[in-house]
């Protein structure tokens, strides 16, 4: 018998399967890898990747992370519909599993935060210590990451709709503040207050809306237009203070992702 030798010419790239992310206390980027069912952090001055969580822990399908201002990482476990929370030692504990298809998270402070990727989702901020989650809005068209805007509110995407709300924190009725982004995944804040919006797809399609313009396009009435190259290279990272008022959007294409931001100055994380 004619045995074939089998070997693998190519190894697997060490962030496969990656989806949402955020700055972690020690400076490192953690990355939730959604079909690696890992967790692994990038040291941005060296490129060292560490597997931090791996494949055969208690995480399925992580899809989203935060840290809160304690150093504890929140872990959205989408498949299986649950939430986690990771202590600083690397300790992991259940928050909710009342949550269906669990993917955006954001902590503010200490505070919690989740939505549910499906139609007519909700919008809930999660007790760590096991109460019962506090619905701030329902209705979502498939929520996704979320992050905290300059104005401290929670702003958020709706894919199926092509729309951004924001809400705050206490609830209340949420606020169109974006309309007509082609399938919108998440939301980040640039240095200058800016909120760029990434786009699902092969386009690679982030728009920028500048919340603190005076332009007399309204939010509910821009288009997005993408262009072969920015008007201008995007600053991102932690957003700094703004007072939002109109929305003046515009597209454009690029590689370049929009970064998340560390917990504790109102980032998400995915």
């Amino acid at each position: 018998m004619n045995r074939r030798k089998v070997e693998q010419l190519i190894q697997a790239r060490p962030l496969w399967g990656s989806n949402g992310m955020a700055f972690g206390p020690d400076g490192r980027l953690y990355v939730a890898q959604f079909l690696a069912g890992q967790i692994s952090a990038v040291d941005l001055a060296t490129g060292d990747v560490e597997v931090v969580v791996p494949s055969d822990g208690p995480l399925h399908a992580p899809d989203d992370l935060a840290f809160d201002t304690d150093g504890a990482m929140y872990v959205t476990d989408l498949v299986p519909g649950r939430v986690w929370r990771r202590d600083p030692a690397g300790g992991f504990a259940l928050v909710t599993d009342e949550i269906t298809a669990p993917n955006g998270i954001a902590c503010v402070g200490t505070r919690v935060f989740a939505n549910e990727m499906i139609p007519g989702g909700r919008l809930l901020e999660l007790s760590p210590a096991g109460d019962e989650p506090t619905v701030l809005t329902t209705g979502l068209a498939m929520g996704n990451a979320m992050q905290l805007g300059p104005d401290g509110q929670l702003y958020y995407p709706h894919m199926l709709t092509g729309e951004v709300f924001r809400i705050p924190l206490d609830g209340g009725d949420p606020e169109l503040v974006a309309a007509d982004v082609p399938d919108p995944v998440a939301v980040r804040f640039d240095r200058g207050g800016a909120l760029l919006v990434l786009s699902r797809g092969a386009s690679g399609i982030v728009t920028r809306v500048d919340l603190a313009g005076t332009g007399d396009r309204s939010a509910s009435s821009a288009n997005s237009t993408p262009w072969t190259t920015p008007p201008s290279t995007p600053t991102t990272g932690c957003s700094s203070p703004a007072t939002p008022t109109a929305a003046s959007p515009s597209s454009w294409q690029t590689d370049v992702p929009a970064r998340s931001c560390p917990a504790d100055s109102g980032a998400p994380s995915g």
